[in-house]
Parts: structure tokens; sequence; C-alpha cells
């Protein structure tokens, strides 16, 4: 599996709406968009991946680099 299937599979088991609400209710500045268009792309920005570790206890280190690091942030 490359990163950004890696990246889906996360996100299918979370649940995509659940996760795009709460990302654009934390503030303002979140705006749908920007975490859509990562989700497509597969390539999840620092900040976006600190914003949705905070959302899913899921280590931002998965988010930035999911065929490296384990959901725990644990090197392979």
């Amino acid at each position: 599996m490359i990163g950004k299937d890696l990246i889906q599979n996360e996100i299918n088991r979370i649940g995509k709406a659940r996760l795009i609400r709460s990302y654009c209710s934390m503030t303002a500045e979140k705006n749908e968009s920007t975490i859509k268009t990562a989700f497509v792309r597969g390539s999840i920005s620092k900040t976006l991946a600190f914003d949705l570790e905070s959302l899913t206890q899921v280590s931002a280190l998965f988010w930035m680099l999911p065929t490296m690091y384990k959901t725990s942030g644990e090197r392979r």
C-alpha cells in the first residue's frame, strides 16, 4: 500500500464526514476545502497533521508519513 491508501483507510475507519465537521469547527480559519484537498492528494501538511492528531488521537507522524510510521507513531 502507498501512503495515500493508508491515509484513506484511516479516514474511512474514523469517518470522513465526522472528521471534516470536527476540523471545520476548530476555528474560523479552518475550511473544508483545505482538508478535502489534502485527503484527495494524500499529502497532509505538518499543521494539518497536528490538527488531525488532536481530533483523532492518531499520531501526527502517521498523517505526515503513513508508510514509515504506524498509527502509534512508532517507526516500522
